[in-house]
């Protein structure tokens, strides 16, 4: 079927399994029924009257047609919410009278109305001796009251289709209200948890995901069902490479039953051993047509699988070591540490916000009566170099996050300048502070605090960023090392499609991630401005920010001090970034500690720029998507995701309800459900109509 829209949402081709939105307008209409039944036809139902009574033959009219079509009207609803449970995902034709039945639920609102109205108005033009209570009180109230029905089951439609519909970024209406596919996911993902994140940002991921699904035309529920089809393709897969490491042939028979299929032509099947490593990693738009080789395209997905998944890679790469992880660790704090109050309230897991605030004014009124402040001043770089003249007041805002980020990094640290940043300049809250135990001069980037984009957004850099370090990196031989390392992360660049509707740059030139970009850019103006660092590091060639008596900062003298960047999320990409800027003022050597930066980092020669400059560490944490998200990754995932849902045998919010089960019931019937021999059909097994879209 078309897609469909309604007040600007769009109703989607595979939309038709969506129970919820069936299944709204089928409860009202059925309680609705037994309300009329008991209030009007069984209780107070017309009887014989004496000849001459007004309107006695009418109220028999307007009782029982109105019975018949309520009757109609809930077996039309209850019949559209029981058939979206029919058929797998990708078998909309299984679910087609969906269509017809909801279009004519649609169509008898009116007429419900009509009916109720003239109903309302029999009952009042009768003198109420016809109704077997010697009252028309009753019916008159059933029959007025029902004309919200209609109205009710309108609204219900209206919220479905806003559930079902996108959500544009910066649009705070719809995320906080196209809700639909989120709150689900929020409830089982946090359940239990001592954090839990905002729930209205899951609604802007889901977007993104659900426009990559262009093959399928699915929504926001099909996104989610879709990535929980990825990780039962990669548990399957998983499962596999165990069994073979444990010296059984049981990968080779899983394999082989996911290959064996006949093609239509006379072909004998696949042979599970056969498809190359570029056939497993191609993109879907690159899928060659006809069954044998579509199913050896998903079969080839299927095994490969395990190499993008957090537990294959912790398998082939070697866990830091203490000493690493402690020095990771240490660094992290001042990542954090702009974040400030928001931090504060996130690490306060399970505590009410009331005992979180409370502690907020605690540490800020404890910083108060040491007259603790920035040495060199509050606010933006212009503000702290106008300090001397015009100090800056600062908000309650910001000497509750000062206090925070104070009490973070404990007495062996002294805050020289502190900022929550600019949200409409780009300017990410930020910190320097000096390490006098390390002797380090550090310069700590928080993030933007928001989910990231699913597909990377890139733009190209400004001429003349990276500078002499790329010359520096070609004269040291790193540019080869760098560009192979770039690779990974500009693989599947071209043809990603970013939210906006606009393709993300290639490796063809220099590109970085957006939001790092422009935050760094930011960063640097504002560090131009107060010239921090020049006059904490004091560079051989003179003290170019001043350093006089009236200067704040001449009692520090960090001579000979290493200088260390440490950012995360789109801050730590900001401090990768960073890196050949300040490689150029020649302050000192130079540390970065990136946690969790964006996957699509920069192109080969900025790297190239990033890894001559500086000594870099990126920290990816668990199983944190963000650092690991990047175009190639992204096509695969989909990849997965679409050939799971192909091989889903169960409909779309059975799997959502069996995983919500899984998480949320009892301990005993957990993962029964939701095994992937149990969801997951073979690939010979999948209907030839699921089939088809994997050839799109």
């Amino acid at each position: 079927m078309p897609s469909t829209s309604l007040c600007g949402c769009r109703l989607r081709q595979l939309a038709t399994d969506f129970t919820p939105f069936y299944l709204l307008p089928a409860i009202v209409q059925v309680v609705w029924l037994f309300i009329y039944w008991i209030g009007v036809a069984a209780f107070s139902h017309p009887e014989h009257c004496e000849p001459g009574t007004e309107s006695s033959i009418q109220q028999y009219y307007a009782t029982y047609i109105c019975l018949g079509f309520f009757f109609a009207q809930a077996v039309v609803t209850c019949a559209a919410a029981l058939l979206t449970l029919r058929g797998a995902p990708l078998e909309p034709s299984k679910r087609r009278w969906v269509v017809w039945l909801s279009g004519a639920f649609v169509l008898s609102i009116p007429i419900n109305f009509g009916l109720l109205a003239w109903g309302a108005w029999v009952v009042e033009a009768g003198d109420g001796s016809c109704w077997s209570s010697d009252d028309k009180k009753m019916p008159a109230t059933i029959f007025f009251g029902g004309l919200g029905v209609p109205v009710g089951q309108l609204v219900g439609f209206v919220l479905s289709y806003n559930m079902l519909g996108g959500v544009t970024a910066g649009d705070k209406f719809a995320t906080t209200t196209r809700t639909g596919v989120s709150g689900l996911v929020h409830l089982v993902a946090s359940w239990g948890a001592q954090h839990r994140g905002p729930m209205a940002q899951l609604e802007g991921i889901l977007t993104e995901l659900q426009q990559q699904l262009v093959a399928i035309d699915g929504e926001k529920s099909d996104a989610g069902a879709a990535l929980a089809c990825a990780a039962l393709v990669q548990q399957e897969a998983l499962a596999a490479v165990a069994a073979a490491a444990a010296g059984g042939g049981a990968a080779a028979g899983a394999a082989q039953g996911s290959a064996e299929v006949a093609a239509e032509d006379g072909a004998a099947g696949l042979a599970a051993n056969g498809a190359s490593a570029e056939a497993e990693a191609a993109p879907a738009a690159a899928k060659p047509h006809g069954p044998s080789a579509v199913l050896e395209w998903a079969a080839g997905v299927c095994r490969g699988a395990a190499a993008g998944t957090a537990g294959a890679a912790a398998v082939q790469q070697a866990p830091a070591g203490e000493e690493a992880a402690a020095e990771a660790l240490h660094w992290s704090r001042f990542a954090v540490a702009p974040y400030g109050s928001r931090l504060h309230s996130w690490r306060r897991g399970k505590s009410s916000s009331c005992a979180a605030r409370g502690q907020l004014s605690k540490l800020a009124a404890a910083a108060a009566a040491e007259h603790a402040q920035p040495l060199a001043g509050w606010g933006t770089g212009a503000a702290v170099a106008a300090a001397a003249t015009r100090p800056h007041k600062p908000s309650r805002a910001e000497r509750r996050s000062f206090a925070v980020a104070r009490d973070l990094l404990g007495p062996g640290c002294q805050i020289v300048s502190f900022s929550n940043g600019n949200e409409k300049r780009g300017l990410l809250p930020h910190l320097v502070a000096v390490d006098r135990e390390r002797q380090a001069v550090v310069l700590g980037i928080a993030g933007t605090w928001q989910w990231p984009h699913v597909v990377p957004e890139v733009a190209p850099t400004p001429a003349g960023w990276v500078g002499s370090a790329s010359a520096a990196a070609a004269e040291h031989g790193t540019a080869g090392t760098a560009d192979d390392a770039g690779k990974a992360g500009s693989a599947g660049v071209d043809g990603v499609q970013s939210p906006n509707g606009q393709l993300s740059s290639g490796p063809g030139g220099s590109w970085a991630h957006r939001q790092s970009l422009q935050a760094a850019q930011a960063l640097l103006q504002d560090l131009d401005s107060s010239q921090l660092l020049q006059r904490l590091l004091r560079p051989a060639g003179g003290n170019s920010g001043g350093g006089g008596s009236g200067d704040p900062l001449a009692s520090l003298d960090c001579t000979g001090w290493r200088l260390v960047v440490a950012g995360h999320g789109v801050g730590g990409g900001a401090a990768a970034l960073l890196a050949p800027k300040l490689a150029d003022l020649h302050l000192a050597p130079a540390e970065v500690w990136a946690f969790g930066p964006p996957g699509e980092l920069c192109s080969a020669d900025v790297a190239a720029a990033i890894a001559a400059s500086c000594r870099m560490t990126a920290v990816a944490l668990g199983v944190d998507a963000a650092p690991r998200t990047t175009g190639a990754s992204l096509a695969g995932l989909m990849d997965q995701a679409v050939v799971g849902l192909a091989r889903l045998r169960y409909p779309k919010m059975a799997l959502l309800a069996a995983l919500a089960a899984d998480r949320v019931g009892p301990q005993r019937f957990r993962r029964r459900w939701t095994a992937p021999s149990r969801v997951l059909r073979r690939l010979s097994d999948v209907p030839p109509e699921a089939l088809a879209y994997l050839q799109v």
